[in-house]
């Protein structure tokens, strides 16, 4: 392992065999070069961050990790470029109002867990690989299938978040691969089942500790929905 400090106020990097972990970046000490960055670096780690805009552009245009992991850290707006190779992106304790994305046709993986994000940005459609989309433990008030049209997700995970309207637009034909959906531990107090009539994999719907004192299907006229059988809890 080795450790290098830039100045006082600057933030410090360890880099081991195959990962490297930077530490303290703030809005004083944005790295001008990643060149200790190599194309050896399996997992990246953005660590104790404090910045209003954290760009990866530039260091994932230095390495080629698989696994991309921000946590402990405050950051105002994450941008992840199309170049970015990672297939699992974690953001763990994080604050963070915007998270953007560019088209992508490497990540799998998105995972959101103990963060202020409020909103799922409508850029995760660029995602053409996405297969979990994973927000936990935030402060999604509302989700709308909407920014899910033409993705490939199987597995969408929205547990213990603070949502209370889950919609889709009529004629919304999106998530056609969607298999199991987690809405458990929100404030959903109704549920219109016309929402997910038209994902025809779906297989499994998670509601519990809601308070649902409304669960309705409302159907416009001539709309079929799905033979497919599916379970809710």
């Amino acid at each position: 392992m080795f450790t290098n400090t830039r100045g006082a106020s600057s933030f410090t990097y360890i880099t081991g065999n195959v990962s490297c972990t930077i530490i303290g970046l703030t809005n004083e000490s944005v790295v001008q070069s990643y060149d200790f960055l190599t194309n050896n670096t399996e997992e990246l780690v953005f660590k104790n961050a404090s910045i209003d805009e954290l760009d990866l552009t530039e260091p994932l245009g230095k390495a080629t990790p698989w696994k991309l992991l921000i946590s402990d850290s405050n950051v105002t707006r994450i941008i992840f470029p199309a170049c970015m190779s990672p297939s699992v992106v974690h953001l763990l304790n994080v604050g963070v109002d915007d998270v953007r994305f560019e088209e992508n046709t490497n990540l799998q993986d998105f995972r959101v867990d103990y963060a202020s994000l409020q909103v799922i940005s409508a850029t995760v459609s660029k995602l053409s690989a996405l297969d979990i989309l994973w927000v936990t433990h935030s402060m999604l008030a509302n989700f709308s299938f909407d920014i899910l049209e033409n993705s490939s997700i199987s597995l969408l995970y929205l547990v213990a978040n603070q949502i209370e309207t889950v919609t889709i637009s009529p004629g919304m034909n999106c998530c056609q691969h969607l298999e199991e959906v987690f809405l458990s531990d929100n404030k959903l107090k109704t549920f219109d089942l016309a929402t997910i009539a038209f994902m025809r994999k779906l297989k499994t719907l998670f509601v519990e500790n809601n308070g649902l004192m409304d669960v309705y299907t409302h159907l416009l006229d001539g709309q079929n929905p799905s033979s497919e059988l599916w379970h809710m809890e």
